[in-house]
């Protein structure tokens, strides 16, 4: 797994992502397995996996408590990396549409950044305005977690043309 994870290139996975979204929606893949002409998407945040020990530069960071071999808690840091997705959501087909990742501190290029971590609000918005570049009006609505169905998101949709619940 480690090993495929280090050689992930997100832009690539979108991209093929996208190609094989496209060429299913012109092939008519979609059109027996939606909820009539209505074409829902679901986003939320995802975590595959986290570790103690091996760790790249993209890695997010925390602080968690774990019991030592002798018996005492002791602090350390976990490795993992986060990701908000998005699901094209059919009655028997649920397909990803799009991936964005949580950016830890290292590589946020804003200047709010003060070492912190991303959150997975801001990588939503990043992702909502991903899946309108790249699908348009193939998507009429986007499920939201209670996180996501904020003033932000909401603007953003109705600015799109996007349905939300």
């Amino acid at each position: 797994m480690a090993d495929v994870l280090d050689g992930l290139d997100v832009t690539t996975l979108r991209d093929q992502l996208s190609a094989i979204i496209h060429k299913a929606e012109r092939n008519k893949a979609f059109r027996d397995d939606t909820y009539g002409t209505f074409r829902v998407a679901a986003i939320d945040g995802w975590e595959p996996f986290c570790t103690y020990e091996r760790h790249c530069d993209g890695c997010l960071t925390r602080t968690v408590k774990r019991a030592a071999d002798d018996g005492t808690t002791e602090r350390v840091t976990q490795y993992y990396h986060r990701f908000v997705v998005a699901f094209l959501i059919a009655p028997t087909v649920d397909m990803v549409l799009a991936i964005e990742p949580i950016l830890s501190a290292d590589l946020r290029d804003d200047d709010v950044a003060e070492g912190r971590h991303e959150g997975e609000l801001t990588a939503a918005l990043r992702l909502i305005d991903q899946l309108h570049e790249r699908y348009g009006g193939l998507i009429d609505a986007l499920a939201l977690d209670g996180l996501n169905a904020c003033g932000p998101v909401l603007t953003k949709l109705t600015a799109y043309g996007y349905g939300g619940f």
